[in-house]
């Protein structure tokens, strides 16, 4: 499990691209499954959000 921390942009779906650096990985499409492993942490609400990938391949924070 993936834990991302401070990461600073929207935490809602359907998710939108980080305001400081981006997260990509390879460049290509994931599985659901890898997704899974990665999380959000919104320490302003003490929330964990699921991992979402845009089409431009960036892995954002989206549900709840």
């Amino acid at each position: 499990m993936l834990t991302i921390n401070g990461w600073e942009g929207t935490y809602a779906a359907p998710g939108s691209t980080g305001n400081y650096g981006r997260l990509i990985f390879n460049g290509t499409p994931q599985t659901a499954a890898k997704l899974e492993q990665i999380k959000f942490y919104n320490a302003a609400d003490a929330t964990t959000h699921s991992a979402l990938q845009l089409g431009t391949k960036e892995i954002v924070a989206g549900y709840l």
